[in-house]
């Protein structure tokens, strides 16, 4: 399972509605831009107890299971913040308008739940952690990169949209309706990413975990060839 939380803070430079042709204005005008940041992600392991895990399981997270245990668990949380300004010209009739949008997600954070009762050497603790870097691999790496290449997609939309206003505050409700939109398009995007992780978390998965530390079977020994092994 796998739990995020995006916090979006919006700062909105005041500007309108198009009500000529914008190929005017890119004359006059820096073309519009998107700038993606994605600070890097910070990880941090936690040894916790395995009654404890499955009282955090209950509320979401991305982690192993084992005999109907969880035994790991990966948390990871960012925010975003979004700024949409604008560069400006004006000119005998109106006012050209060029918007320029910064996008910053900004505090990742990434946890990982591991068991505190098994030892860091043990083949089970080892196939958790080997389980649980699998989502830390998508929300880390996969979460920047999908980011990345949904900023260079809405700077493909965004070339060419200039806005031409009579009145310079009509600009406003035309930025605002691109905030919200652009804040839609990335969140949808980070909710895929997440169900990526989650998907993981299958039978199969939990199944190769467990099995992957199963003791081979001792050999028999004469006598027990003979009478059968002890069930003890």
């Amino acid at each position: 399972m796998n739990s995020t939380n995006l916090i979006v803070l919006a700062l909105v430079s005041t500007a309108s509605m198009p009500t000529m042709a914008a190929n005017i204005c890119a004359r006059y005008v820096k073309a519009p831009t998107v700038t993606v940041i994605v600070d890097p992600a910070k990880r941090t392991y936690h040894a916790v107890p395995i009654e404890k895990l499955a009282a955090i399981s209950e509320h979401g997270g991305a982690g192993a299971a084992h005999d109907s245990m969880t035994l790991g668990l990966t948390y990871n949380n960012q925010q975003m913040r979004m700024e949409v300004g604008y560069e400006v010209a004006q000119l005998p009739d109106g006012f050209c308008v060029s918007p320029q949008v910064r996008v910053t997600i900004f505090n990742r954070q990434v946890d990982v739940l591991l068991p505190k009762e098994l030892p860091s050497t043990s083949c089970l603790y080892q196939s958790v952690l080997e389980h649980e870097l699998k989502h830390v691999h998508i929300v880390e790496d996969l979460m920047a990169d999908e980011l990345k290449k949904m900023g260079h997609q809405a700077q493909g939309q965004l070339n060419g949209t200039y806005g031409f206003f009579q009145r310079l505050q009509d600009a406003k409700p035309w930025l605002d309706q691109y905030r919200t939109n652009m804040t839609a398009s990335f969140e949808h995007r980070v909710a895929q990413v997440n169900s990526a992780s989650e998907a993981i978390d299958t039978p199969e998965e939990y199944r190769r975990v467990a099995d992957q530390c199963k003791q081979p079977p001792k050999p028999l020994t004469f006598w027990e060839k003979i009478f059968g092994r002890n069930s003890e």
